[in-house]
Parts: structure tokens; C-alpha cells; sequence
């Protein structure tokens, strides 16, 4: 863990990051990290980190970068970014963990939390369909990352209880977190976790509520999964 707490760091609305060893699931060795600044996306090529960096400017309004040593970094903060994404993702980089990034091979987006690792699946929003209402920008690769970054961050699971809802009018506090986002950037919002799976379970359906005409859902259609 590095030297420095890094309290400035901390979120509010994260609370588990003021608590810097919780912060590291109660395992500092584990998530050693000698710079204290990590986000490693050296395990993608470079068309994925691209991409990466491409969803990610999209979603939250700011510029990042990888430098030479493959880790994520912020390059600008754009004038309408969101201050909930900056401060996020600077957590991420500016932590005593070390976060990592790898290209699915099972097709699905999914966070170990016990590493801090993610995966995803680069393929996700080839194809995919945006209904009118419905910015590409909202549900992208960068929103993916944001996702699962923050189950490894946090510690959340998409779960009630324990239990997962399987039903189109819960979204889960991973999601609500996104959503917040969504919202300072002025998108659609996600207002379902689970989506409802169409041709053989190829593409998935998922909800999107315009917030200029919330009574509407929208359905944005996409390959398996998130």
C-alpha cells in the first residue's frame, strides 16, 4: 500500500474508500501496488485500448490516455464531463490498489472483485441498435468499464439481499451508480438491470428511460452480455 492515504481521494459517495483498508478488501498485500497509481490495461492490444479510451471519453466527457507503461491516465477533464465520473475514475488511478483490465474470452463483461480485475467483452455494442431517445454514449464500452471498475471498487454486487431480482423494474446499486452519471452527462437512463434476451440469446434488450419523457421505455438491443 503506498505511504500516503491519499485522503483526498476519498469519496463520499463511496464510503468504503475512506476506510483505506477496507478500501483494499482487508488484504493490502494482495493489491500491492509500489506507485499507487495503477489502472493496468497492458494485458489489451492496442486497437482495444482504443476502443477503451474512445467509449471512455464518449461516457464521461473527459480525455484519457494509457502511457508507456500500459496504465490508464487522465489527459483533460472536458467542460461537459462529469464531475462524478472525474472524481471515479481518479480514485481508481490515484488508489493504493492495483486495478486490471483483459479482453473476454467467454463473450461476457463480468468484475472479480477478490483480484480487481474485469474483463469485457470488446464486441459487446458491435451492431447494437439505439432507439430514438437514446444516446450510443450512454451505453457503451465506457459505461461497461465504469460498471465493472466499480464492483471491484466498492465491493457491490448486483444483488438485493443476496438475491438477484430477475425482473425489468430493479436496477441494482451498480447500476444506480452508472445512472448517475448518465444523468449529469443528460443520457437515457438504464432503468432495468436484467435484460430481456432475443434471438436464441444471441442480443440482449435493455431498458432505457429518456428522462424528457420518462413514462416511455426505450430498448436498446445488443449482443450478450451487459
Amino acid at each position: 500500500m503506498a505511504v500516503d492515504p491519499q485522503e483526498a481521494s476519498a469519496n463520499p459517495a463511496l464510503p468504503q474508500s475512506l476506510n483505506r483498508y477496507s478500501y483494499v478488501l482487508n488484504s493490502p498485500t494482495r493489491f500491492t501496488d509500489p506507485t499507487g497509481e495503477i489502472v493496468d490495461l497492458s494485458n489489451l492490444d492496442e486497437a482495444q485500448q482504443g476502443q477503451l479510451l474512445q467509449g471512455l471519453e464518449a461516457f464521461t466527457g473527459n480525455q484519457y490516455e494509457v502511457d508507456e507503461n500500459g496504465h490508464l491516465q487522465l489527459v483533460a477533464t472536458g467542460e461537459s464531463g462529469s464531475d462524478i465520473a472525474t472524481s471515479f475514475l481518479s480514485d481508481l488511478i490515484s488508489s493504493e490498489a492495483k486495478f486490471s483490465v483483459q479482453a473476454s474470452l467467454t463473450g461476457h463483461n463480468r468484475a472479480n472483485i477478490a483480484t480487481g480485475s474485469i474483463e469485457m467483452n470488446f464486441d459487446s455494442f458491435v451492431g447494437a441498435r439505439f432507439p430514438r431517445g437514446v444516446d450510443s454514449r450512454t451505453f457503451n464500452l465506457g459505461s461497461t468499464f465504469v460498471h465493472e471498475m466499480y464492483h471491484v471498487y466498492s465491493g457491490e454486487l448486483d444483488h438485493e439481499n443476496g438475491v438477484i431480482r430477475y425482473t425489468t423494474d430493479w436496477t441494482g446499486p451498480v447500476v444506480d451508480f452508472v445512472n448517475t452519471i448518465r444523468k449529469e452527462r443528460g443520457f437515457a437512463i438504464r432503468s432495468s438491470y436484467i435484460g430481456v434476451y432475443s434471438g436464441n440469446r444471441k442480443y440482449q434488450l435493455v431498458n432505457f428511460v429518456d428522462p424528457n419523457r420518462p413514462r416511455r421505455t426505450r430498448k436498446v438491443k445488443r449482443l450478450i452480455d451487459r
